[in-house]
């Protein structure tokens, strides 16, 4: 992909829950995004989905590689 010359952006999700009826991962979160194989977690399917359209509307993204998490301290909420 990166010799392609074509712009790419790789999201590379930590644990993938469903937020369907679990009141543990309901609400807005904060999401966490680092390189380098460096970090575990969860993160919904919808929160993926929203970082995902951020990505394709970002510049800043393409070209990268990163893995995100959902923030699951007190100061990650967002509601």
């Amino acid at each position: 992909m990166r010799g392609s010359g074509l712009p790419y952006s790789v999201i590379r999700a930590t644990g993938l829950v469903s937020a369907d009826g679990n009141a543990l991962f309901s609400g807005l979160r904060r999401l966490e995004g680092l390189q380098g194989d460096r970090i575990a977690g969860r993160i919904t399917r919808t929160e993926l989905a929203c970082l995902v359209v951020a990505a394709l509307e970002s510049a800043y993204s393409e070209g990268k590689t990163f893995e995100v998490r959902r923030d699951e301290t007190e100061s990650g909420n967002l509601t």
